[in-house]
């Protein structure tokens, strides 16, 4: 029996009898053919078996590279599946410190506008109590002019009533270390020394320490009288004349911003106004502090009085 046999597009018994029955049309009677070689059942199977194995092999082959293909796709697919959960871990990361910022930055927000708000309200507060406080102060200046017009006309009153002035009996130091409280006690409301006389005081070598007494006399008496009206100028020069004293400017204004501070002071004390020391009396001419007297001094209309700024030597001797 024939197994196996393959012939044009047929195969097995059937494709034998085909080829024999086409070999036999084309021989004559006389002519020979020949049988091509037969395949044996024991060769079919072999040939059989080869092929299936060769076809297990080209599969197995093939899955294995398909396999081998997967499992770099897979180890591709875990990496990137690694790499992306990184990134998602890190964008988690990333989301929570925003959140946390955004939280944070909303409650000092909230704390920023609860403090604005009671910084607000204590503006009002001290604006409220500024208001007041400039009325209280416009009332009180109010006052005090008032009661210095009347200790005017008091003293003006008196004095005309004795005849004479009421500043004869007050007592003349010896020393400039009292002139500080002499002032403050006899001359308070008309003249006031100025802070800056302290240490100028210290430094006092004039030697007619009672004809600067005398001098702040004649300053806190004819000369204040003269510039509240009381008086006139012939009296205020009388009364220098006597002490051989003379009052002129101290300095030109465009100048003394040349010598900085010198001819200036702050008033009120502790203020930031500043006043000029436009006047000063003066006695001698030479420049020697034993000798040479200069008291500096300016009108304050404010408080109707005289403020001196420096005494009893020359500013430019001390402070140029």
């Amino acid at each position: 029996m024939i197994w196996y046999h393959k012939y044009h597009d047929h195969s097995g018994p059937k494709a034998f009898t085909d080829q024999l029955l086409d070999v036999i049309r084309a021989q004559n009677a006389r002519g020979r053919w020949t049988i091509p070689e037969l395949v044996t059942v024991a060769q079919a199977r072999l040939l059989a078996s080869e092929l299936n194995a060769a076809q297990i092999r080209a599969f197995t082959q093939e899955k294995e590279e398909a396999f081998q293909k997967a499992l770099e796709k897979l180890a591709d697919a875990e990496k990137g599946m690694s790499v992306a959960s990184d990134a998602a871990s890190q964008m988690r990361e990333l989301v929570k410190a925003k959140d946390d910022a955004a939280k944070a930055l909303h409650n000092q927000v909230e704390e920023l506008t609860a403090a604005l708000k009671e910084t607000q309200v204590e503006a009002e507060q001290w604006s409220d109590l500024a208001k007041q406080a400039d009325q209280d102060r416009e009332y009180f200046e109010k006052l005090n002019y008032n009661l210095r017009n009347q200790i005017n006309v008091l003293r003006a009153n008196l004095e005309a009533k004795t005849g004479e002035q009421l500043d004869v009996s007050i007592p003349i130091p010896e020393s400039y270390e009292d002139m500080e409280e002499w002032a403050g006690q006899y001359l308070a409301d008309r003249l006031e020394l100025h802070p800056r006389t302290r240490r100028s005081l210290k430094r006092a070598n004039y030697e007619d320490v009672p004809l600067v007494y005398k001098a702040l006399l004649v300053l806190a008496n004819e000369y204040r009288n003269m510039k509240l009206g009381h008086g006139d100028n012939t009296m205020f020069e009388e009364a220098l004349g006597k002490l051989g004293l003379k009052c002129s400017g101290s300095i030109d204004e465009a100048r003394a911003g040349s010598e900085g501070d010198a001819y200036y002071v702050e008033y009120p004390p502790g203020s930031r106004k500043r006043e000029f020391l436009a006047l000063h009396l003066r006695k001698g001419k030479v420049k020697d502090d034993r000798h040479c007297l200069a008291i500096y001094f300016f009108w304050h209309d404010a408080t109707q009085q005289v403020v001196v700024g420096w005494l009893p030597s020359h500013l430019d001797n001390q402070l140029s």
